[in-house]
């Protein structure tokens, strides 16, 4: 009976067979009416674990480095001791405040960013993996972001302490672009922090890696990707150099110290990353994350799909509901000004606010469309709860589309329309019923077609109002 009982609640048919169930087994009225409620608990427990909409991920943000890198722009602090039990109560602190406030919620995933949260003692990243997860840990991703030069003498620890996945900060096995970067470490480091995090971790690690370095050639820039190929990484991060506001490398290039490749020298840097990592397996499924499949960051999946995630610690941000319940918050950024608050209120949120369709949907373009795969429908309906339906936004890019002459559809096999492509301002933009998302051969320029798309977006929900 055990075994039928099981299997007929799992696949949600109970009610129809339970009276076939309570029938010829002896039971009481009691037993009958408390059978019937576990039946119940049953299948509310399963619908709620399976409810995509309780689905949240955890951002532990550790703001603490060894030292500032040129380019970063981070909410990170350089201090000579860290008082990392204080740290550590704070952010449990936080973290149960946020579980009563969002009981409801099921971890899926959780990521420790910074900073850098290799420095931090593995038995803080264990006690709070444990605190979060409440000791299920069945398919549940934890990621930390790792520096080369402090991670080694940890790694074995780190996954003991219930770490599923490494990013390593690599970043170039360069010793030139390292220094002018300001890293902790040199080329050799990083290649064996590499080896040492892979003998360890198998193939539940990330590479990032950085081009467009001052006076980096592609020569240069390929060899790194190479290097990390051949080592079997499964999963690969390639960022541009960019300069921002504040930092070292900003001085520098306003200055004239130093001088960054040209938009086509980065671009064709870019590409030729895209054509070699493909060759190689690893496909790309966002514009700088490759990987092989089933060896893709779920976190990052879920901020790119409109996902819930909570941020604990000191400027960590939070997006938890959808539609027009959506609510974002961002915590203090200086870690002093957020632990006292967090021992005051038991959180540190400097702001909350309920956003509207528009930002929520915005930020869905922003993310989603970065993306290989695009934005579903079902994701776009799911985050907009409706009030701006999947269908009126592609009515109204058909409508514009169609003023344009040429055409731009393919056919399907019934004479159905199945894909249109966009033209003029829309360039590299392809869409049906199913989901929106960008040609291959545009996503080097997705920022600028992602612009235009939201110019279009917010014209619709402009007509939609009025």
């Amino acid at each position: 009976m055990c075994c039928a009982f099981l299997q007929v609640a799992r696949c949600k048919l109970v009610n129809h067979f339970r009276p076939f169930l309570l029938l010829g087994h002896g039971l009481s009225t009691q037993g009958r009416k408390t059978l019937s409620r576990k039946i119940s608990s049953f299948i509310e427990t399963e619908a709620e674990e399976n409810n995509p909409e309780t689905k949240v991920g955890v951002y532990i943000h550790w703001p603490y480095c060894a030292r500032l890198c040129t380019y970063c722009n981070f909410n990170k602090y350089v201090i000579q001791k860290v008082d990392q039990e204080n740290m550590e109560k704070s952010l449990l602190k936080e973290w149960k405040t946020l579980r009563k406030k969002y009981p409801r919620l099921k971890i899926r995933t959780i990521f420790f960013g910074g900073g850098t949260p290799s420095l931090m003692k593995p038995d803080i990243v264990e006690s709070l993996i444990r605190e979060i997860s409440g000791g299920n840990y069945e398919n549940l991703e934890v990621s930390l972001e790792a520096n080369p030069a402090d991670v080694n003498n940890n790694v074995a620890v780190f996954k003991l302490a219930g770490v599923t996945r490494l990013s390593l900060g690599i970043q170039s096995f360069n010793d030139r672009f390292l220094k002018l970067f300001n890293r902790d470490h040199n080329s050799l480091i990083a290649k064996q922090s590499l080896v040492k995090c892979l003998s360890v971790f198998g193939g539940h690690v990330s590479a990032d890696l950085i081009f467009g370095a001052p006076g980096q050639t592609i020569q240069e820039w390929r060899q790194d990707l190479e290097f990390t190929i051949k080592q079997g990484v499964n999963h690969i991060s390639t960022y541009q150099l960019t300069v921002e506001r504040g930092t070292q490398l900003a001085k520098d290039v306003s200055s004239g110290k130093v001088q960054l490749p040209s938009d086509n020298v980065m671009t064709e840097m870019y590409l030729d990353a895209v054509q070699h990592l493909e060759k190689n397996g690893l496909y790309r499924y966002e514009i700088s994350n490759f990987s092989r499949p089933g060896f893709e960051c779920n976190h990052n999946i879920g901020y790119w799909n409109g996902g819930q995630y909570i941020g604990l610690g000191p400027g960590a941000h939070s997006r938890i509901g959808y539609g027009a319940n959506r609510i974002g918050t961002i915590n203090h950024p200086s870690p002093e000004v957020w632990k006292g608050q967090v021992d005051r209120l038991g959180h540190g949120v400097a702001k909350e606010t309920k956003l509207d369709i528009d930002t929520v949907l915005g930020e869905l373009l922003a993310t989603g469309l970065r993306t290989s795969q695009g934005i579903e429908a079902s994701v776009w309906n799911k985050s907009s709860q409706n009030k701006i339906a999947y269908h009126q936004f592609i009515k109204y890019l058909n409508n514009i589309n169609s003023r344009n002459q040429q055409s731009t559809e393919v056919f399907g096999v019934n004479g159905d329309v199945s894909d249109t492509f966009g033209t003029d301002d829309l360039c590299g933009l392809i869409w049906n019923n199913e989901n929106i998302k960008i040609l291959p051969s545009h996503l080097s320029i997705a920022d600028h077609v992602i612009v235009n798309v939201y110019s279009h977006f917010l014209k619709c929900i402009k007509l939609i109002n009025d």
